[in-house]
């Protein structure tokens, strides 16, 4: 069974070049013809999915602050939007005494605030004995109003009690009953942001803000290598929603497989075949070796295109659709 993956790269480089003594260089070829596909790709500002990543940070741009950090992989911008959500807690769980039955039992909490709630934090479990209690500890979120504990079954955790508190005790005393949320309440505004060529002159605009120590909702970003400035302190928390086209790994003989070689392994293989030139001099074939790439990245584009048009993937929801603009 054919195994597209970096041996098979390489095997297939040297039996197509008839060469077999790259030695080191081959993974610089390999490195090369990676980085060229994923450059071509993103000429078009579009992408496909496999080079898509849409991560939310909750809080993403924190109070008193104008800087965010681009995660490592970022390529190239495709939608940010600042959203008012809270994030939920992150809990930790202890055995104490109480009227529980010896088992495990299953804890989420969520955080509250004037305009709802969030979702429940990542599900934790503990295993007690008999006549037993779970103290349930979680960092203060900042903004929330209060917080809400669900518990005691996996996966189907229900209401047991609200506290203003940052830890809670489940004694066994109380029966859980309601449902956890199933949607993040607690923010009102989403709104996107513009880099600085789609606003006002971004100089000014930081500039005025930044002397006066102005808080503001940003609106306006500047990317400088792999940080986006924006145009004021924010006033308050903020989660940022990103999508963004996205570096595969780097194939080595520790990383054997990325998203070119799952999804478009021929693109990959036409790509680096084209950069052996400088290493084996010229060659006629490398007019095809070219064009055989750029159709095969043709051909990636119009499938992920009329996936577009027919709805048949969720990779190109836009959250604007149901969310108004607070611009």
């Amino acid at each position: 069974m054919f195994n597209p993956c970096y041996t098979q790269l390489k095997l297939d480089i040297q039996d197509l070049t008839l060469k077999d003594n790259f030695g080191s260089f081959l993974d610089t070829i390999i490195f090369i013809g990676q980085e060229k596909l994923e450059k071509l790709i993103m000429i078009d500002g579009v992408g496909l999915p496999f080079m898509e990543s849409s991560p939310t940070y909750t809080p993403g741009l924190l109070k008193d602050t104008n800087r965010f950090s681009l995660p490592a992989d970022y390529l190239q911008m495709l939608y940010i939007a600042l959203t008012d959500q809270l994030p939920s807690p992150i809990i930790s769980l202890v055995s104490t005494t109480g009227t529980l039955a010896a088992g495990t039992y299953y804890y989420r909490v969520s955080a509250i605030n004037a305009n709802g709630e969030t979702l429940g934090s990542e599900e934790k479990s503990i295993t007690v004995g008999a006549t037993a209690g779970v103290i349930i500890s979680w960092t203060a979120i900042t903004d929330a109003t209060g917080y809400k504990i669900y518990g005691r079954l996996k996966d189907g955790e229900l209401y047991i009690a609200t506290t203003t508190s940052a830890t809670y005790t489940d004694n066994g005393s109380i029966t859980p009953s309601g449902a956890m949320p199933i949607f993040n309440t607690s923010g009102k505004d989403r709104f996107d942001l513009m880099d600085r060529f789609g606003s006002k002159k971004f100089g000014d605009l930081h500039g005025a803000y930044i002397d006066s120590l102005k808080k503001v909702k940003p609106f306006v970003y500047e990317k400088i290598s792999n940080i986006l400035i924006f145009n004021g302190y924010a006033d308050k928390n903020y989660g940022i929603d990103l999508r963004y086209l996205k570096k595969a790994k780097v194939l080595s003989d520790s990383i054997t497989t990325n998203e070119w070689t799952d999804n478009a392994y021929g693109a990959l293989l036409y790509s680096c075949l084209f950069e052996t030139i400088p290493y084996i001099g010229d060659d006629p074939r490398s007019v095809t070796w070219a064009t055989k790439r750029d159709e095969e990245i043709g051909v990636l584009k119009l499938l992920n295109t009329r996936e577009r048009i027919s709805g048949k993937t969720t990779n190109w929801f836009n959250p604007n659709m149901f969310f108004s603009s607070g611009k």
